[in-house]
C-alpha cells in the first residue's frame, strides 16, 4: 500500500470501501490523497472516487457508501460514481445510508432524523 489508510468500511452486500490518506514516501503505486477505492470481497477493484481532502468517516450501506471529506458528505456507488454531496448546516456525528433512494440517517449530538440528500 502506497498510502496511509484514513478509514474503511464493509458492506453486507459484498464490497469494501477504503479511504486513502497521505502518500508514503518513495512508493510509486500510491493513490491520490482523498481517494476512496471500492473493492469486492474477492479483492477486485470495482471503482474509485477522487475526493480532494481529508477523509474522516466512511459508512457502507447496501446500495452506496457515504464518505465524509472535510465536512462534506458524498454518496458513492460501488463503481465509484458520486451520487450526491451534502454540506450539513450544523455539526454532525454521522450520516449513514438508509436505502437506495438517497435517504440517510443524520445524527447530530442532540438529535437524529432521516433526510433526503439526493439531487
Amino acid at each position: 500500500v502506497g498510502n496511509e489508510i484514513s478509514n474503511f468500511a464493509f458492506s453486507e452486500k459484498g464490497y469494501m470501501a477504503v479511504g486513502y490518506g497521505k502518500e508514503l514516501l518513495g512508493d510509486a503505486v500510491a493513490e491520490k490523497e482523498g481517494t476512496v477505492v471500492l473493492y469486492n470481497f474477492g479483492g477486485k477493484r470495482t471503482g474509485h472516487a477522487n475526493l480532494d481532502g481529508n477523509i474522516f468517516d466512511i459508512y457502507a450501506g447496501d446500495f452506496y457508501t457515504v464518505v465524509c471529506v472535510d465536512d462534506i458528505y458524498y454518496g458513492i456507488k460501488a463503481n465509484g460514481n458520486v451520487l450526491w454531496d451534502y454540506v450539513p448546516l450544523q455539526d454532525v456525528n454521522a450520516v449513514i445510508p438508509v436505502d437506495n433512494s438517497g435517504r440517510v440517517l443524520y445524527v447530530a449530538s442532540n438529535h437524529a432524523n432521516i433526510k433526503d440528500v439526493s439531487r
